[in-house]
């Protein structure tokens, strides 16, 4: 059965030998949760813009606009409790 979900996907800024980021990314595969990994090491406009939003760690989550009520949220750091609110 095709998925027939249509929503943008999570993304996760992160470094690649974060282990926080690295267990954000399990949790959002054992949700089944689609995401995307951009890493703040290779690209120095993501890192430019999640510092722009404020955020100082890694990773930081970006919750895209069309998630309902998580919609345009963004965090920094593993956060298992709001990883828990996505569907």
């Amino acid at each position: 059965m095709e998925n027939s979900d249509t929503r943008l996907a999570v993304v996760v800024y992160g470094k690649d030998k974060c282990q926080q980021c690295r267990a954000t990314c399990r949790k959002l595969e054992d949700k089944g949760i689609r995401y995307e990994c951009v890493s703040l090491e290779k690209h120095p406009a993501a890192a430019e813009f999640v510092a722009k939003m404020g955020h100082q760690m890694a990773p930081v989550v970006f919750v895209p606009f069309d998630y309902g009520d998580m919609g345009g949220r963004h965090w920094s750091g593993f956060r298992p409790d709001l990883l828990d609110q996505l569907e």
